[in-house]
């Protein structure tokens, strides 16, 4: 008895079991590990079924980094507001000037980004 070995990691439970060398090989090489993840009911229109039908798209997978992608774009704009927020708190709420200067920088930097995708 060599080796003790984890079993059940994954599911939360964990014992451990003292194995010979060969007994260990042939319990790893028959152990199979199971892992299911959660499932969500998604509900989409009918066209919008269809289309990914008829283009053989994996909805799964494209769900799944649609979801990450809002969830990043959702972390960006809180951190986002935390960061304006303590800017605030660090100079002081912009005056109208400000404000204004800010918009013409916003929108010329909006419209070389729209020049560059068209």
């Amino acid at each position: 008895m060599r080796d003790a070995e984890r079993i059940g990691a994954d599911s939360g439970r964990v014992r451990s079991v003292e194995a010979s060398g060969d007994m260990r090989r042939r319990f790893v090489a028959t152990m199979r590990i199971v892992r299911r993840m959660p499932r969500v009911q998604v509900y989409l229109p009918d066209d919008l079924h269809e289309e990914l039908k008829q283009r053989g798209l994996p909805a799964s997978e494209l769900l799944q980094i649609a979801l990450r992608a809002e969830l990043e774009r959702q972390d960006a704009l809180d951190e986002t507001s935390r960061y304006l927020d303590e800017l605030v708190a660090e100079v002081g709420e912009p005056n109208q000037r400000q404000r204004s200067h800010a918009d013409v920088i916003a929108r010329r930097i909006r419209d070389r980004s729209l020049d560059r995708v068209s």
